[in-house]
């Protein structure tokens, strides 16, 4: 897994960490209805879940896994680190759906 700090939020960010995160074999990328991802679906067999419209699973279409990665990281610093270096805030206060 691949977890990074990204400035922005845009297109051609998002598809460079895809395409440095994510094999050519992959068999089903799962994302959230965020437009950013929109694209990724003609390089990748792509599934999205639009949680504003009440969806949660299709199908094998979700993102309980990173959400329950985002849940542990979360976890793990008000529990055990109780401090994060100031350049990985921007993520936790989004709770960001990083394709990974």
């Amino acid at each position: 897994m691949l977890l990074r700090v990204v400035l922005g939020i845009d297109g051609l960010t998002v598809d460079e960490f895809v395409q440095e995160a994510i094999s050519k074999k992959v068999s089903l990328l799962c994302t959230d209805a965020y437009p950013v991802y929109d694209h990724l679906g003609r390089k990748y067999p792509h599934g999205a879940v639009d949680h504003r419209a009440g969806q949660h699973v299709i199908g094998t279409i979700h993102t309980n896994t990173i959400e329950g990665f985002w849940s542990l990281i979360k976890r793990g610093i008000m529990g055990s680190f109780h401090k994060v270096s100031r350049k990985y805030l921007p993520l936790l206060r989004r709770g960001v759906s990083v394709p990974i």
